[in-house]
């Protein structure tokens, strides 16, 4: 196997190279992980591996340990197949969401809405160095404007290109009405209709694809990401399940995650159907998916708009006319409120962890990660 061929590029070789490795060692990609064991794509096939030690006592954090689509290094153990994972290199993209860790939780206001808040949380790590992420949404009951807004920030902060994918086109009776309305909200992502039932479309999907790129579906369940796939792959590679007419949801479909190699070149990463993706992003993060929102706002006469009735006010002018559509101005009051308060957790976990280690210096005293040793790794 050429590594190239599964994902392998410059920006990893450079990191190989400059790694104090043994000659002994060498890469190796993770396609899929079950529990503590990591199935890994090496030059000589697949092998299996597990962590060292040291590797399990130096994680301080979930997103320390390797995820699908991680490039790591590894070692041979003497035992026919098996390998050691001895370190993980820099992630080029890293596709997260928020993890809870623990209770304390209770439902808050952000913006209008209501959420779920406290208690504490962690990044969690659904895949690493994807190129292109396809975020598919279906042309039925499940189209939701306002879902693919949400799905779309953790994408962007990813370092992925996003490609909006509208299904069922089979299912919907205008599809150019609301292919429009995609076009209209998110007007610098590519926009692509099919019908992976029916096998239409699948060509403009496949120009995407090449040799060497990593891709990724993200969607709810139900969307048909499944049927797409095996549409790429021309076989039943993987699970699909009947369609609940009541709210669009999918049965009994993909529960993990693995890496399968496309006939016709490229990598794909298959993600469990998301219904509800927490947001694990900043403010910025935010702001870049309604830039035109951003835009119109920094038109207000005044800087410290609050956009409730001030003369002047360039927001409440283009939520009249009809301009910025009303709901999505409240998701994104929602979603920035949202993304606010989990930054201002990260910091406040981060100032702490600063306290902690200038007092362990001034004490004199070997700083060193105990929680460690507590964290397990978990197949997710």
């Amino acid at each position: 196997m050429n590594l190239m061929q599964i994902g392998w590029n410059e920006f990893f070789e450079k990191q190989f190279r400059t790694c104090e490795m043994p000659i002994d060692k060498y890469p190796a990609r993770v396609f899929r992980t079950e529990k503590q064991i990591f199935h890994l794509m090496t030059e000589n096939g697949m092998k299996k591996g597990s962590l060292t030690g040291k590797f399990l006592y130096e994680a301080s954090d979930r997103k320390d340990f390797p995820s699908v689509g991680d490039w790591v290094i590894v070692e041979e153990t003497g035992e026919t197949g098996n390998v050691r994972i001895k370190s993980l290199l820099k992630r080029k993209t890293c596709f997260s969401r928020k993890e809870k860790i623990s209770g304390g939780r209770k439902v808050i206001t952000l913006g209008n809405k209501s959420t779920t808040a406290g208690g504490a949380t962690q990044e969690q790590v659904i895949s690493a160095n994807i190129d292109i992420v396809f975020i598919v949404t279906a042309l039925d009951n499940d189209f939701n404007l306002r879902k693919l807004e949400r799905f779309l920030i953790p994408v962007k902060k990813s370092g992925a290109s996003p490609v909006i994918v509208l299904n069922k086109t089979d299912l919907c009776g205008d599809v150019e009405t609301l292919k429009l309305s995609v076009i209209k909200n998110f007007s610098k992502v590519p926009v692509i209709e099919i019908s992976a039932l029916e096998k239409t479309g699948l060509e403009r999907l496949k120009d995407f694809i090449n040799e060497g790129i990593t891709i990724s579906f993200l969607g709810s369940s139900g969307v048909g990401k499944s049927t797409i796939i095996n549409a790429l792959m021309d076989e039943e590679r993987l699970l699909t399940g009947e369609v609940s007419g009541k709210d669009s949801l999918g049965r009994h479909t993909t529960t993990w995650r693995e890496t399968v190699i496309l006939p016709n070149g490229g990598i794909l990463i298959d993600n469990p159907g998301l219904r509800i993706l927490k947001l694990f992003a900043e403010e910025d993060d935010v702001k870049d998916t309604f830039r035109d929102i951003e835009k119109i706002i920094s038109e207000c006469r005044f800087a410290n708009c609050t956009h409730n009735g001030e003369p002047g006010c360039a927001l409440k002018k283009a939520l009249d006319n009809g301009e910025i559509d009303i709901q999505r101005y409240e998701n994104y009051i929602f979603m920035k409120a949202e993304a606010s308060y989990i930054e201002g957790r990260k910091k406040e976990r981060d100032r702490k962890k600063d306290r902690k280690k200038k007092n362990n210096d001034k004490n004199g005293f070997e700083i060193k990660n105990k929680s460690s040793k507590k964290i397990r790794y978990e197949d997710i």
